[in-house]
């Protein structure tokens, strides 16, 4: 377990002949079936058990939870056939698409993960959206919260369902930054002269758009997200030259002469690290 320090330690009583070489406990395999299968218990319990939990800590902290944070992601199998209820070919988040997996969708408020849920490995994130905000009304009475989620988690549908009555419920998520005419459009109606400062490295405005009178933009200017994403662009145009500089260097050599072969792999080299927007053949 980690102290704070980033160094890794474990508890003193464990004899030296129960650590391995990586600082980790070894356990008997018996042992750990018989932990594996307390996880039965554990999941028939899951509702009452999280339910209880987020009781204890809103009123130990005294939280008023007015927002909630929900992801997603996805973790697979090592093994490439479907089995049971969840386990699933579908969109690999690890590029293991050969593997099954499944979608695990976890909710926070205050920073406390209050729930998770399980679905199948072939199901679309925007289909999850709806059956977490029923729980989160069903089992933790949250209505008149905010929900801050991705916008590839939230579908046209889910926002309309989310808006009408009886739940009414406001939602603040993020919109394609390019490529995207909603998002063209909220920062063609930029003010320069309206920014209002977050703190040293960021800038934000409110912007309304007259095609969406009942919505609310919020254009931020980061500065490390600006960088984060100059680094990005640069890391793939390298990439995307390293990989034509070798197929040039395999034409210059003779290796490579029918044109219809060149042009594929050209192709090919130009779909990874979006390579197609930095260059051309």
């Amino acid at each position: 377990m980690p102290d704070g320090s980033g160094e890794r330690w474990l508890p003193q009583w464990l004899p030296p002949e129960q650590i391995n070489a990586q600082q980790r406990v070894r356990v008997a395999p018996s042992q750990l079936n018989l932990w594996y299968r307390t996880l039965d218990a554990l999941v028939d319990a899951k509702a009452e058990i999280e339910q209880a939990l987020y009781l204890k800590v809103r009123d130990l902290f005294h939280l008023d939870v007015d927002m909630v944070l929900y992801d997603l992601t996805s973790t697979y199998f090592a093994r490439r056939s479907p089995r049971g209820d969840l386990p699933r070919h579908g969109h690999s988040r690890d590029g293991k698409s050969r593997q099954v997996q499944l979608l695990l969708g976890v909710v926070l408020a205050h920073g406390f993960p209050i729930a998770h849920h399980l679905f199948a490995g072939n199901t679309a994130d925007k289909r999850t959206v709806q059956t977490v905000v029923e729980d989160l009304e069903k089992r933790f009475h949250l209505r008149q919260v905010l929900l801050v989620a991705d916008r590839g988690l939230v579908s046209e549908a889910d926002l309309q369902w989310l808006s009408e009555p009886p739940r009414q419920m406001r939602y603040l998520v993020g919109i394609p930054g390019g490529r995207c005419e909603e998002s063209a459009a909220a920062l063609e109606a930029v003010d320069e002269q309206a920014w209002q400062t977050v703190d040293a490295g960021n800038q934000v405005q409110q912007v309304r758009l007259a095609q969406q009178p009942g919505l609310r933009y919020l254009v931020v200017d980061s500065r490390e997200r600006k960088a984060y994403e100059q680094e990005l662009r640069l890391r793939a145009m390298e990439c995307g030259r390293v990989r034509l500089g070798k197929l040039a260097a395999n034409v210059a050599a003779g290796r490579l002469k029918d044109p219809a072969e060149i042009a594929a792999r050209a192709a090919k080299a130009l779909q990874a690290d979006h390579g197609s927007r930095y260059f051309s053949y």
